[in-house]
């Protein structure tokens, strides 16, 4: 169904270049499309994977998802310069058919359960009570705090580099693809790290990470390489906690988790929109505002983990003392 809204849209992108409203519908479309395949993906991974298993195929999921950003702007603009802007649409629709028709012929079904129909005010009750889940609002912070802090960053880099440095666009495309690898640097990292040490001592890594970057920007100097030094390692720890906090936010929901990654991706999606333009637009505005910022989000998703972390030892305590 995803797949077949997502083609929607890139035939009406095809059929009407030359209407605006119809190209903007046609996008509208295909972002609609394109949401349900990250809830499908993690969805199918969590029907397949359990444990470290689960952490890994994720963190190959991310290292993917880390190096299209790189890739695509390279094609497209290729494909625009060589042929024409309109082709790439015509692309696009080969891929997805392409993807389509290996999801329908190839692609197994992976749900454990029997389907159930769908229920608008059973899916409602479900959300309901899925964001009153510490655990799923715990897990899921990690990776709405770090998708927000690349969010602000990549609205306020542009004018930083390009407006008070001096950086031509060109310029700013091609160094902008640093902090993009970082983001693969981190899952492979983590890859590494995930065989010696446990998913919160990992999670602490990331946080620490933030610090860094946040403390490099307060007391560096202004300038293009140390903008771009603490964004990557904003981006590396981001390709770190992402798979982890997936992993954690999806793990005790095996039958639900199509529902939790939609409910967890329409909320990280709405705080980077809604409160990243806020956050820029009021706040964070330069150089030493940005350092900050990225010490209170690791302060904050330090405090998260603390609170996750204490939450057992103090579970066993009271039953300890109720003996």
């Amino acid at each position: 169904m995803g797949q077949a809204v997502y083609i929607s849209g890139t035939l009406l992108c095809i059929c009407f270049t030359d209407n605006l409203i119809a190209l903007e519908s046609g996008r509208l479309l295909q972002g609609l499309g394109a949401g349900s395949a990250s809830v499908l993906g993690r969805s199918i991974l969590r029907d397949s994977y359990d444990g470290s298993q689960l952490t890994k195929a994720l963190s190959y999921l991310a290292i993917t998802a880390s190096i299209m950003p790189i890739i695509s702007p390279v094609f497209g603009g290729w494909i625009a310069f060589h042929i024409h802007w309109e082709a790439v649409f015509t692309f696009v629709l080969i891929y997805l058919l392409a993807t389509f028709a290996v999801g329908w012929y190839i692609l197994p079904e992976t749900l454990p359960y029997a389907k159930s129909s769908f229920r608008f005010g059973n899916v409602l009750k479900k959300y309901v009570e899925l964001i009153q889940n510490p655990q799923v609002i715990s897990s899921a912070s990690y990776n709405w705090l770090s998708y927000l802090a690349a969010v602000v960053s990549l609205s306020l880099m542009p004018y930083l580099m390009q407006q008070q440095l001096g950086m031509t666009a060109a310029d700013y495309g091609v160094v902008m693809i640093i902090p993009s690898a970082g983001l693969m640097m981190g899952s492979i990292l983590l890859n590494t790290l995930n065989r010696r040490f446990g998913t919160y001592q990992l999670i602490g890594l990331s946080i620490a990470m933030f610090f860094f970057a946040g403390l490099w920007l307060l007391f560096a100097p202004f300038t293009v390489f140390n903008l771009v030094w603490s964004f990557t390692w904003i981006a590396v720890a981001q390709g770190v906690s992402f798979p982890l906090s997936i992993s954690l936010l999806l793990k005790p929901h095996k039958k639900d988790a199509g529902s939790v990654s939609a409910l967890a991706g329409s909320i990280q999606m709405c705080l980077a929109g809604f409160f990243g333009s806020y956050l820029v637009g009021t706040w964070v505005s330069d150089k030493t505002e940005l350092g900050i910022f990225y010490l209170i989000l690791g302060l904050t998703m330090g405090a998260v983990l603390l609170a996750t972390v204490m939450r057992p030892k103090q579970a066993r305590e009271t039953s300890t003392s109720d003996c």
